[in-house]
């Protein structure tokens, strides 16, 4: 017996776009998204502000002077940009595979995950 005024409600995956499949899992990848949105904007913006640093500081001769002249024996410096090509690169890369419900399924329990 259906009460009255009672209307059936979608569940909130469903008014969000998110497509349920017939398990009943939600659909993460439009998190992976968004994750991977966000980590692309910081792995843009960090060496942007370096290189708009360096040419501040008169460094404006050709495209990668400001690269080869950086402070690289300041070890901040140095550790700064290690961090952006092994957490930003190669761990960003990686995540987003594993982030991947299909990839997931393969290398799970594989030496790639403690990898990442």
């Amino acid at each position: 017996m259906e009460q009255r005024g009672h209307r059936s409600r979608a569940p909130a995956s469903a008014l969000l776009g998110f497509t349920t499949s017939a398990a009943g899992n939600d659909n993460t990848s439009y998190f992976m998204y968004m994750a991977v949105l966000a980590s692309m904007l910081h792995g843009f913006t960090v060496p942007a502000g370096m290189e708009v640093g360096m040419r501040l500081r008169g460094y404006t001769n050709g495209m990668f002077e400001w690269l080869r002249k950086a402070p690289w024996g300041d070890p901040g410096f140095s550790a700064l940009v290690f961090s952006i090509v092994v957490f930003g690169f190669v761990g960003g890369i990686t995540g987003v595979t594993i982030g991947t419900e299909q990839i997931n399924i393969i290398v799970h329990n594989t030496l790639r995950s403690p990898g990442h």
